[in-house]
């Protein structure tokens, strides 16, 4: 696992979220603190508020009955003997007996399940985040910053674990994923299982960063631990890896006031930028405060 190349990873990635909104009772306050204190949450698929995430369309690798089901079939026993121990005759053995009376299409269809099952595991989590592209644009801002009373927290990609994002691709269609995926190269099978999503979210210009916690020899560890120390599903990345916030252009007041006085005092070294409605297009500029 390799962080993105410079011309894919942007210098920052920011996160939007409400504050002091009436329904959190004070919870998202503690957690815009918590981020702008290198504490950000990583959550599972099955989480997420699309519910076509980690669905990709299972193909067979080849239109060959024959072949199709000998790949398949050198797929399954490598894998048990990998995961169970088996010899190469169990596992054949084995491999043969979860074959049999199975038509192509059931095979790719069943192992194209299990690859929707794998993605909301308990053991996957992810983190999602946004080009500063998007604090330009009102949706985000709409739909996550409690309707431009929020804010946006600014990340730098040249930390842990942000170092780690990949850039989110956008598609009319579901991703295609071959099968076995041996006959795939490894990274456009992660890619089109985690990384790609509906083009309609196309405005969140969304990157993503994964992990995962199950053990497995052939899996890179810095999938584990991404470079930094974890307190369950959060990450708690170094303190220079938080590099300033926007605030929303509807804020209170009060609220701004508070924020502002409070980050003077905890988090100096930050930059703080002011969210503000552009005057002759639907466009959010912002302007630096300090």
């Amino acid at each position: 696992m390799t962080s993105t190349t410079s011309s894919l990873l942007p210098p920052r990635l920011c996160r939007f979220r409400t504050y002091g909104a009436a329904h959190a009772g004070g919870n998202d306050k503690r957690e815009v603190f918590d981020l702008l204190a290198g504490r950000i949450r990583f959550s599972r698929l099955k989480d997420f508020n699309d519910p076509f995430e980690g669905r990709p369309c299972a193909v067979p690798a080849f239109s060959d009955a024959g072949s199709q089901r000998a790949a398949v079939l050198k797929f399954l026993s490598d894998f048990y003997r990998r995961t169970r121990g088996l010899s190469p005759t169990e596992a054949r053995k084995l491999s043969e007996t979860n074959l049999r009376g199975k038509t192509q299409q059931e095979v790719v269809d069943l192992i194209g399940e299990q690859l929707i099952q794998t993605a909301s595991s308990e053991g996957l989590h992810i983190c999602c985040l946004s080009d500063q592209t998007a604090l330009s644009n009102p949706l985000p801002w709409s739909h996550y910053a409690d309707r431009h009373r929020g804010v946006a927290i600014h990340f730098s990609t040249a930390r842990a674990p942000f170092s780690f994002a990949f850039p989110v691709i956008y598609s009319q269609t579901y991703p295609e994923v071959i099968v076995p995926r041996t006959h795939q190269d490894p990274w456009e099978h992660v890619e089109r299982i985690f990384f790609t999503k509906s083009a309609l979210w196309a405005y969140e210009h969304e990157f993503r960063i994964m992990r995962v916690e199950w053990t497995d020899p052939e899996r890179d560890p810095r999938a584990i631990s991404l470079h930094v120390e974890w307190n369950g599903a959060t990450a708690v990345a170094p303190g220079d890896a938080v590099v300033g916030i926007t605030v929303g252009a509807k804020m209170e007041e009060r609220d701004k006031a508070n924020l502002i006085a409070r980050i003077s005092t905890e988090f100096p070294h930050l930059e703080i930028w002011q969210a503000r409605l552009h005057r002759t297009r639907y466009e959010i500029t912002s302007d630096r405060v300090r």
